[in-house]
């Protein structure tokens, strides 16, 4: 295959810690004929590892580093064909046209890493009798010659500087019946003026006549507007004072900024009005929900809802069993079963309690077990049908409207199972729960407990 290009360079290329791979547009027969050249902070480092080489043989191909370079690196690819002849031919011995077509082409790859070289050099016109090395050092010298004088002139005007400074001496404002020397300095109607001879003052208008003295600097033109630009007012003598606050990147003033600018405390810090505030911090004033760090003063405000569990209550004995206490801003009761029974075939009731007494009529339930269905009134029931079955679950109750509550339950009933719910409505303001049962069974085992939020 010829070698149809003069290519034999490809890159510069940035890194940027991304990009891995790199391509080239000439050929190579071998992957050590490629030269990777890695440049940082102006000085070049040739590569040997790190790196693989695609496309050996073809016209193009890519060199892929295991770690991508860097934004501070720049890549450069580069044919590099060594600097032999390794074809050996023998008389009347075999011709294979490829072997020479290779020796060729390497020839030409070799006159190419040449000629990328030689661009890269410095040279002189060919009529020149200047020699490169004469033309570079000259341009060295020149060079360091450029950088002394650029030096010197630095040098020189920071002397001058610090001449001219020493030369003039700064009085403040000027006085009256006061020595004045050449260079001297003073200030009066906002103008600087500069002492030529020495005197005792007399006045500016009479001095400066006397050509004992010169204005050095003239005060400015006056404004559009009106009133003094006061160190001492800062801005506040100006005649609009908040746009020119403004134009000069500055935040005008704003009631509602004031009033926040007054502020002492901390916490959070509320717009109530115009030009008013108020401190505001976040409460739960039921307690059903716990605030942290409400002022938001050491902190996020995180807030959490956490249920409020009764004690065991044993139901090893009795007919029926309460549990108070429940808030009248609770919304959700859940009731958990462990191992309750009862001496014979009774269902379980759970009651509402209002006023410490139990809401006994008015409910709309069902529970069911192993496909038989009971319905409750007095009550939310759960179906039991067999003695001796032992009651494991949770039954769920919610408060959705004003008196209205609804239920559902899944239970365990060993060797059987319950679900069922139901729901009452128009009933007062629910403090407890009471679990009892249909009839005239007792409880013979078990425990249960109650939460609330």
């Amino acid at each position: 295959m010829p070698v149809s290009s003069e290519v034999s360079k490809s890159g510069p290329y940035t890194g940027n810690g991304v990009t891995t791979s790199f391509g080239y547009s000439f050929k190579i027969f071998d992957a050590s004929h490629i030269r990777v050249v890695r440049t940082e902070a102006g000085v070049d480092t040739d590569l040997t590892t790190g790196f693989s080489v695609t496309g050996v043989g073809s016209n193009s191909g890519s060199v892929v580093f295991d770690v991508a370079p860097s934004a501070t690196q720049k890549i450069t690819l580069l044919r590099r064909v060594p600097q032999t002849q390794e074809l050996d031919l023998f008389n009347q011995g075999a011709y294979f046209a490829e072997d020479i077509e290779r020796a060729l082409d390497l020839a030409t790859m070799r006159d190419q890493q040449l000629q990328e070289r030689l661009e890269r050099a410095v040279t002189v016109p060919l009529g020149s009798t200047t020699s490169p090395e004469t033309l570079i050092e000259t341009l060295i010298t020149a060079s360091i010659a450029a950088v002394n004088a650029a030096n010197e002139a630095a040098a020189s005007a920071q002397a001058a500087l610090e001449k001219a400074n020493s030369m003039l001496r700064a009085r403040g404002a000027w006085l009256t019946s006061t020595l004045y020397s050449p260079s001297d300095q003073f200030t009066y109607g906002g103008a600087v003026y500069l002492t030529v001879t020495e005197h005792t003052s007399t006045t500016v208008s009479a001095d400066l006549g006397a050509g004992k003295i010169i204005l050095w600097v003239d005060k400015g033109a006056a404004g559009t507007g009106s009133g003094d630009m006061l160190k001492a007012e800062s801005l506040a003598g100006l005649a609009d004072y908040p746009l020119a606050l403004s134009r000069l990147g500055g935040q005008p003033t704003n009631a509602n900024l004031t009033a926040l600018a007054a502020e002492t405390t901390t916490g959070i810090r509320v717009r109530t009005g115009a030009g008013t505030t108020a401190l505001r911090s976040v409460v739960s004033t039921d307690g059903s929900i716990i605030v942290t760090n409400g002022d938001g003063v050491s902190g996020n405000i995180t807030l959490s809802s956490q249920a409020t569990f009764s004690a065991a209550v044993p139901t090893t004995s009795g007919t029926a069993h309460d549990v108070t206490g429940i808030p009248s801003t609770a919304r959700e009761v859940e009731i958990y079963f462990a191992g309750n029974s009862l001496t014979g075939t009774n269902n379980y009731l759970v009651q509402l309690l209002v006023d410490g007494l139990p809401v006994t009529s008015g409910y709309t339930s069902s529970s069911g077990t192993s496909g038989v269905e009971t319905d409750f009134s007095s009550g939310f029931g759960i179906h039991v049908a067999s003695a001796a079955r032992s009651l494991n679950g949770m039954m769920r109750l919610v408060r959705v409207g004003t008196g209205l509550w609804v239920q559902s339950h899944s239970v365990g009933l060993n060797p059987a199972d319950a679900n069922g719910g139901g729901r009452i409505s128009g009933v007062g303001t629910v403090n407890g729960i009471r679990l009892t049962r249909t009839g005239a069974d007792t409880f013979d085992a078990g425990s249960f407990y109650v939460s609330w939020r």
